[in-house]
């Protein structure tokens, strides 16, 4: 990887139909790579929406401020005092707070409304499932509950390593694979789930697999799994990243859930994962990481088939407070990474000789 780009004072970025959307004090932009164009100049435009060649113009509150591409006439023309979630395949999700709570689905693709209560709002809008008891899904053009979860009161609860007690929770749903909905809780423990009738089939604590040497101390009984765990649906198996253990479970055999120790790539590259956000990616084998320190910030790239580091970087400028890093993407061969710093770094991939 090198560094081609550096682009000052951005407010957020986000990758579509390989193209970059960005926001900076001039307004939010679009950019294919060879040309920055500006979309639009509202002092108020803070997000956007993008549907193939179709967009619209957000302001801090995910209310519309303008939109482009016919196939948003009929939102445009018979939904006012709206504000828009995101789209989720052709369905656009939208909701509203007055004159009441209400959320409601726009079919892009045939123009139809499907508009529900407030308990839908409360479903559809709360992040991941984010410090939840329990969850559900519906079907997306109707109110009929397909699928439900409720955590079973004080069978989860859990101690960290201080002595405090935490209620048992649900953290993030992962993925679907197999017909099994995968979901972690606070305290890092998975929960596989049929998703036939919400049974559960698998209860995972932590690995059966450790690095020779390894010494598992009762304060890390559960650790941080679930929070940092992905889906590769293609290769059926759930992996993570975080500090210096890369780990994984084969999904077909989920007797095998592996911890691996990768001390000695994260020193020869002079890096951990241990971003303060969550917000990295992954493609194929590799996983696009970085670590946050106040002596400067380092972005990196682990081989999950070579199981190490591969290629790693320093990004922004040391300083007491360090910089950092907020969020991290790849598309097409070019890594994103947006520092603390508002500066989003741009890297190529070089070819091969």
């Amino acid at each position: 990887m090198k560094i081609i780009r550096e682009l000052n004072d951005i407010n957020f970025f986000k990758i579509e139909n390989n193209c970059i959307y960005f926001k900076d004090d001039k307004g939010i932009w679009e950019d294919f790579g060879y040309d920055s164009k500006l979309i639009s100049d509202d002092p108020s435009a803070s997000n956007i929406i993008v549907y193939d060649e179709n967009h619209i113009i957000l302001d801090n509150l995910n209310r519309p401020i303008s939109y482009y591409g016919d196939i948003f006439d009929a939102l445009k023309t018979e939904k006012t005092n709206i504000r828009i979630s995101g789209i989720l395949g052709n369905i656009l999700i939208y909701y509203m707070k007055a004159p009441k709570y209400m959320c409601g689905l726009f079919d892009l693709l045939n123009s139809v409304f499907t508009e529900f209560d407030k308990d839908y709002f409360e479903y559809f809008f709360k992040p991941n499932f984010y410090s939840t008891l329990g969850g559900y899904i519906t079907a997306l053009n109707t109110e009929k509950i397909l699928w439900q979860y409720t955590i079973p009161s004080g069978i989860y609860d859990w101690i960290d390593g201080s002595g405090r007690t935490y209620q048992g929770e649900i953290d993030r749903i992962i993925g679907v694979y197999n017909k099994v909905i995968w979901i972690s809780l606070n305290s890092g423990r998975l929960l596989g789930l049929s998703i036939k009738n919400s049974a559960l089939i698998y209860n995972i604590s932590q690995p059966n697999q450790y690095p020779v040497g390894y010494v598992l101390r009762e304060e890390n009984k559960y650790l941080w799994y679930g929070r940092y765990l992905q889906l590769d649906i293609n290769k059926g198996v759930l992996f993570g990243l975080n500090s210096n253990f890369y780990f994984e479970i084969e999904l077909n055999n989920i007797n095998n859930f592996t911890l691996y120790d990768i001390s000695e790539s994260c020193k020869y590259w002079n890096i951990k994962a241990n971003m303060a956000v969550l917000e990295w990616a992954w493609y194929d084998d590799e996983i696009f990481f970085g670590e946050n320190l106040t002596k400067g910030n380092t972005v990196g790239i682990f081989n999950k088939k070579k199981k190490e580091i591969i290629w790693a970087d320093k990004i922004g400028r040391a300083g007491n407070n360090g910089v950092t890093i907020q969020k991290i993407d790849y598309s097409e061969g070019r890594l994103y990474v947006l520092d603390g710093e508002n500066t989003l770094h741009i890297f190529e991939r070089e070819k091969e000789n």
